[in-house]
């Protein structure tokens, strides 16, 4: 049987003619701001927070943009000018699938540009900012490395015809080489760069960016995560691009509105800046030390693990919409975040623990002491989930987890493993049986219907239920559970709704090959037949489960993990 876990070859970096690398977009600029789902910024987090701030899109920045950037004549780019050039700058290198073809031009909606410089932001607010950015020229390059001087920031304007308006724009050779090979880099957060409201503050963390990548500064569980970056005052103010005064006004007027905007910072936190003194007596502020905590990695970001097809059933599911986290790559993701850090059972233990410390929070009844003492556990786990949304939840009791395992770790005793595996069950039935409630509170009978129900919880505003004679596809209903009878079970029959594709069907059957399956308080093994039946009578296939009795759980929990699959379950036991 095939292993439900592929080995995926390692992503190859992609290489310009002078061996230098293009490096990868994370999330989509696109499905950030294409959405005018009318959320407000208000919130980052959570199902109220805007398309932006969930998919939370960060671009790569070559250090030249990052380290030496000075503006050429008098600086009058405002904080919305250069978060604007960041966005344009952004979405050419995603258009261009991180070429950067010599002399394009490219085109966005204008709506993009104001959704993103925020909710006061108007057309005229664009245009100006264009003008501004227009009429500037800056100098790009490091110490040892490419330097560009005079170079315009990009040449754009505006056109519209009907309901279409764009800014149309083109970016200087100068950046379009920077961009398209990039030797030292790092990650800037546009949503981040969004919400910032001082130009200082743009500066400021462009460099700490920088500086973090340098040190391929990574959240480790265990240790405190901390890093120092000192900076002179002279180097502090170039870095800023802060002219005029002293020190005190440097600090006032520039570090501490920069200081502020750390705060819309997901990759690290800002910790504190303390002043370093000069040695002789009297002596003023010398330089800054300021000391940054990395976080673990946000719910969108990270690589993925590799997953067989057919194994994708088994991980994730429909929930409730308080708990739902439907993306699959959400799991996939947080999968490799676990095996990256030796815990071996990746997305599958990923979401299996989830669901554990969501059912231990609804019932009260503990698994652990940590339901007792942990920050994700509990009641604890429950407000962070109304307050947040569950992907962040999610993302941040697994951090927990793996700092120092505690549901996730294995039992050492048999009893204590089996205990473990019947409450992981025991979760996941929950959640099949929550799921099916809210189906039929929600007159949910079809996939159609549950696409109309899923965008009536992103919506920002409810949404009229879907009229019962809308035209949806065959409904599949929802299997039912067995109830226990007789003795153990010798044969199982799955009935397939109607349209299944047979690459689904054969999927399935490789799961449920793969599946354990203990029994409950039966002794000896006893085969199980199962037998995998085609609608309209086209015929059918014959499996065999395993060696062990398989009990009234088990066959629920098949019949819930594929319950858009199957439509019925019939079964036979000794002595029926």
């Amino acid at each position: 049987m095939r292993s439900l876990l592929k080995r995926r070859p390692r992503a190859t970096a992609e290489y310009n003619d002078e061996g230098l690398r293009r490096v990868h977009v994370r999330g989509s600029i696109e499905d950030a701001l294409a959405a005018a789902d009318g959320r407000t910024r208000e919130v980052r987090d959570g199902t109220d927070a805007s398309p932006l701030d969930r998919v939370s899109p960060e671009t790569p920045r070559p250090a030249e943009m990052l380290e030496h950037v000075t503006v050429e004549g008098d600086d009058v780019l405002t904080a919305g000018d250069m978060k604007l050039h960041e966005l344009l700058v952004a979405y050419a290198y995603e258009q261009s699938k991180r070429v950067m073809e010599a002399g394009r031009e490219y085109t966005m909606p204008t709506s993009y540009a104001i959704r993103f410089l925020g909710e006061h932001a108007r057309r005229a607010t664009v245009r100006d900012a264009l003008k501004r950015l227009r009429s500037t020229t800056v100098c790009y390059g490091t110490r040892a490395g490419r330097r560009y001087d005079d170079v315009p920031l990009l040449s754009a304007w505006m056109e519209g015809e009907g309901g279409r308006d764009e800014i149309v724009y083109s970016i200087p050779s100068a950046i379009e080489t920077l961009m398209a090979s990039q030797l030292r880099y790092a990650y800037l957060e546009l949503a981040a760069l969004s919400r910032m409201r001082s130009r200082y503050g743009i500066r400021l963390y462009r460099h700490l960016a920088l500086a973090l990548a340098d040190r391929k500064a990574r959240w480790v569980p265990g240790l405190d995560n901390l890093h120092e970056v000192t900076v002179s005052v002279e180097e502090m103010k170039a870095w800023l691009g802060f002219d005029g005064g002293h020190v005190g006004q440097l600090q006032l007027r520039a570090l501490k509105p920069a200081l502020a905007d750390l705060d819309h910072v997901r990759l690290f936190s800002h910790v504190k800046t303390e002043a370093v003194k000069g040695k002789r007596r009297g002596g003023g502020i010398d330089a800054w030390t300021l000391t940054l905590r990395v976080n673990p990695p946000a719910a969108h970001a990270g690589r993925m693990q590799g997953v067989a097809p057919e194994a994708r059933a088994l991980v994730g599911g429909w929930d409730v919409p308080m708990f739902r986290i439907a993306r699959q790559d959400f799991w996939q993701r947080k999968g490799a975040f676990l095996v990256e850090h030796r815990h071996m059972g990746g997305f599958a233990d990923a979401f299996a623990v989830w669901l554990l410390a969501v059912h231990e929070a609804l019932t009260g009844n503990p698994v652990t002491d940590g339901f007792a003492t942990r920050a994700m556990r509990g009641e604890r786990l429950l407000t962070a989930i109304k307050a947040d949304g569950p992907e962040d939840a999610a993302t941040r009791f697994l951090a927990e987890e793996i700092e120092a395992p505690d549901l996730l770790a294995m039992p050492a005793d048999v009893a204590g493993r089996r205990e473990r595996l019947l409450r992981i069950r025991e979760a996941r039935s929950a959640r099949i049986a929550r799921w099916k409630e809210y189906k039929k509170e929600k007159g949910i009978k079809s996939k159609a219907d549950i696409g109309k129900e899923a965008e009536s919880v992103n919506a920002p505003a409810p949404k009229p239920k879907a009229s019962p004679a809308s035209k949806a596809p065959a409904p599949v209903a929802a299997p039912t559970p067995v109830p226990p009878t007789f003795g153990p079970l010798t044969w199982v029959e799955f009935l397939i709704a109607p349209g299944v594709r047979l690459k689904e069907i054969e999927a399935m059957a490789d799961g449920i090959f793969e599946m354990t399956f203990e029994g409950e308080g039966m002794d000896g093994p006893a085969p199980v037949e199962a037998t995998i039946r085609f609608p309209s009578g086209i015929g059918t296939d014959t499996i065999q489960l395993g060696a062990l009795p398989l009990a009234d759980a088990d066959i629920s929990f098949i019949a819930g993990q594929f319950d858009t699959i199957i439509e019925k379950v019939r079964h036979n036991r000794t002595g029926a």
